[in-house]
């Protein structure tokens, strides 16, 4: 299943994310698999579920011991099921980049894993479940809360009050930003990490600044 050291540059995996312009000094944290259906080797109880054989794109989630807590595989084909999940530790969340943070300096705390691999010192929580950080001790204070870009979006702008509300640090991407995810921005050819320096916010500035976001 290893990823970088032994596939050349013809590998789907690795054109995948050439095309997606994810930093080739990431790719180590990426692996490989050639059949879905063998996932299933690290918890037997999936074997049900889990019926494709095509390759995937897997993203690996270690605790904060770096112990594997389970994996995310993304699909390389056009796949109707774009995400298969497989957890190896059920009382463990999963977030991503958890075992690799340094937590002296601003953690970004983003919804996909793909998504924290353009951002310094990130984590992702694998979708909107920011409820997660409470329970890995991370100090708030150190916590920069980026959801996607859907100002729209009537659950994301209940998600991103209810954080303002909580003391973090959200970042509400401006109105010239049409594209979605950081993927998506980078493709575009935005510079998301200024952007994000930019526009992050907190307590009163960020509920004044949240009133004028929301399109909801």
């Amino acid at each position: 299943m290893l990823f970088r050291s032994t596939l050349d540059e013809t590998n789907e995996a690795i054109q995948y994310c050439i095309q997606r312009k994810i930093p080739k000094e990431k790719f180590k944290q990426l692996y490989f698999i050639d059949n879905i259906a063998n996932i299933v080797q690290l918890n037997d109880k999936y074997k049900a579920s889990i019926q494709g054989k095509e390759p995937r794109l897997v993203l690996p989630f270690y605790d904060s011991d770096g112990q594997l807590s389970g994996v995310t595989c993304r699909a390389l084909r056009g796949e109707t099921l774009r995400y298969i999940t497989v957890k190896v530790k059920d009382s463990v969340p999963l977030i991503f980049g958890l075992d690799s943070v340094d937590q002296n300096k601003p953690i970004y705390v983003v919804e996909g894993p793909i998504d924290s691999l353009f951002l310094d010192n990130a984590i992702a929580v694998g979708g909107t479940s920011f409820g997660k950080l409470d329970q890995t001790g991370l100090d708030k204070n150190k916590l920069v809360v980026v959801f996607d870009n859907q100002p729209r979006n009537k659950e994301v702008c209940k998600l991103i009050d209810k954080n303002i509300e909580q003391g973090y640090n959200v970042v509400l991407w401006p109105q010239t930003v049409a594209e979605k995810d950081i993927n998506e921005m980078v493709m575009a050819g935005h510079n998301v990490k200024k952007l994000i320096k930019e526009n992050t916010y907190n307590g009163l500035t960020a509920k004044m600044k949240f009133i004028g976001w929301k399109r909801c």
